[in-house]
């Protein structure tokens, strides 16, 4: 059954954009940078012309990076999210190796490229995305101790030759190689636009998008966190002896550090370069995505209609469906009130796989990211990935890409 079919909706925008500022380097993929924060993959040489241009920018005027495209186009942005990495055989005891199982693997298929590749390779092609943004929960930490499977999802990002951002998710993190092992793997990866930051967690940067001579949008990739010790059942999710656990914030959010930054950085880059409209990438949803549901749809968002039917919101062009309730991961009232601020106008997420919704509240789109693969929970036909199209006017389109594959476990 397809329940999403090929809906757009558009948004526009009413911001200023600025004349340029000269262009920092014209190489096509990222400068050699000595900054132990952000990504230094080696300068690539590729002189195609519609190839994008990716500068670090080391916090300079309050920026980690801008990307430039070319112009005459629209740019498309690809958005996957918990693909949730699974293998099985990394499982720390029996007692967790027979609970996964018997949760995640009773269709007893074991293989990436089923249950995951596949799904990825698909949206790729059907997007042809001039970016990819990864929204966390991109492996199952607990199952990749040794980080075969992280090393595995930085090759096969690699593989389409575009640049692609990625922040944690509360999964992410378990693995017994340690965050710092894992931030190390995404600045050695050729095409991955990354930076830790330094404030509370370790995926916080932005990105300034620029499109011929003209400032289009400013983006904010951040982590909300979450990856946290369970004590009631060893070999599950963090471990006690992970050695970066010091670097971990166990709570789920964006904490008052991470909201100072956004606010200060944002300050900083519209001084130097103009007001630029903000879209925001993280994994776990804040309070305010349930706030929309219930605010906007009382008729229809209950309980009892979800049980009974998917949630499909409709209004000024909203669209999606969900299968569960919608529930905000985290309060954190001012990092909203931040994001309105700043002029947000969308915000993409991950987190519950059966909530693909896309609804605009208080003056900002929150979309859920479909899922992409079957690792872990999952509706059969709530799979695929979700397309952000910037048109050249700096309007923005939502598309859900529900894959129209076999389904094979």
């Amino acid at each position: 059954m397809k329940r999403f079919g090929k809906i757009i909706l558009c948004t526009m925008l009413a911001f200023c954009t600025l004349s340029a500022i000269s262009s920092c380097g014209s190489v096509k993929q990222k400068t050699d940078d000595t900054s132990s924060d952000t990504s230094t993959a080696e300068t690539e040489t590729n002189t195609a012309p519609d190839s994008p241009v990716v500068i670090p920018m080391n916090g300079e005027n309050g920026m980690d990076f801008i990307i430039e495209f070319p112009e005459g186009k629209e740019i498309t942005i690809l958005q996957i999210t918990d693909t949730q990495m699974q293998e099985l055989s990394g499982a720390r005891n029996e007692n967790r190796y027979n609970q996964i199982k018997n949760a995640h693997f009773t269709s007893d298929v074991h293989d990436h490229e089923i249950r995951v590749w596949r799904y990825m390779d698909e949206g790729v092609e059907r997007a042809q995305p001039d970016l990819i943004v990864l929204t966390g929960d991109n492996i199952y930490g607990e199952l990749d101790d040794d980080g075969s499977m992280w090393l595995e999802l930085c090759e096969h990002m690699d593989s389409y030759g575009i640049p692609w951002l990625v922040v944690f998710g509360n999964h992410d993190n378990e693995s017994g190689k340690g965050v710092m092992w894992q931030i190390e793997q995404l600045k050695n990866s050729e095409h991955c636009v990354f930076a830790e930051g330094n404030v509370t967690g370790n995926s916080n940067y932005n990105v300034v998008i620029k499109q011929g001579e003209e400032y289009k949008y400013l983006f904010y990739l951040l982590d909300t966190n979450g990856c946290f010790v369970n004590l009631n059942n060893y070999g599950e999710r963090l471990m006690p002896d992970n050695p970066d656990i010091d670097k971990i914030q166990q709570s789920s959010g964006i904490f008052e550090d991470q909201i100072a930054w956004i606010r200060e950085s944002a300050q900083s880059i519209f001084a130097e370069y103009g007001t630029l409209p903000v879209m925001m990438f993280y994994h776990i949803p804040p309070s305010e995505s349930a706030d929309a549901a219930n605010e906007l749809y009382p008729d229809t968002y209950t309980p009892e209609f979800i049980s009974s039917a998917p949630f499909a919101p409709d209004r000024e062009g909203d669209l999606g469906f969900a299968t569960e309730p919608i529930v905000g991961g985290f309060y954190a009232p001012d990092f909203f009130a931040a994001a309105k601020e700043i002029g947000c106008v969308g915000m993409f997420m991950g987190h519950q796989h059966k909530v693909s919704t896309s609804i605009l509240y208080d003056g900002i789109r929150i979309t859920y990211g479909l899922k992409t693969g079957t690792y872990d929970y999952h509706e059969t036909d709530m799979l695929g990935t979700t397309k952000i199209t910037i048109g050249e006017d700096n309007s923005f389109a939502v598309e859900y890409l529900e894959s129209e594959l076999e389904y094979l476990g």
